[in-house]
């Protein structure tokens, strides 16, 4: 790759991680509003309109953009993902790490579950999604859906 076409490949990821940040956010959620509300005058065949799974989707996709910023960033230093530990040479010690830290965390967070139910002093945990972060299909479902 030439200098010239570095450059401007690396401009131009600049300029959609700027934007990702920034604006694109916005303009993404507002093209769903838009498409959330009825039709008037036209028919449309679908199964739901619900703009919800795209806004789950889009959500997800721009919390990823300060991320992808320090991966820009890193990249354009020419320091390389490595400088910050993203390395893929070693994969094997690196998941055998990660489920080391897994279970380090997971028994920390045991202990203290099991310690504040012998001493009394725990909640009754309900596992389930947080309030209002229910997948969309079991939303759509609930409200169509009388024994739901």
């Amino acid at each position: 790759m030439t200098i010239e076409t570095r450059e401007r490949a690396l401009l131009l990821e600049e300029i959609l991680v700027v934007l990702s940040l920034s604006l694109l956010a916005s303009a993404v959620f507002a093209v769903l509003d838009l498409l959330a509300g009825p039709l008037r005058g036209g028919y449309v065949a679908s199964v739901s309109q619900s703009t919800e799974v795209a806004r789950q989707i889009a959500s997800f996709v721009f919390g990823l953009a300060p991320a992808w910023l320090v991966v820009y960033l890193v990249r354009r230093s020419g320091e390389g993902l490595v400088a910050i530990g993203l390395d893929v040479r070693q994969p094997g010690r690196d998941a055998l790490l990660g489920l080391g830290l897994f279970v380090v965390v997971a028994g920390g967070g045991l202990a203290i579950y099991l310690g504040s139910v012998a001493l009394g002093v725990h909640r009754f945990v309900v596992p389930g999604p947080p309030l209002g972060r229910r997948p969309a299909g079991a939303r759509h479902r609930r409200e169509n859906d009388p024994k739901f």
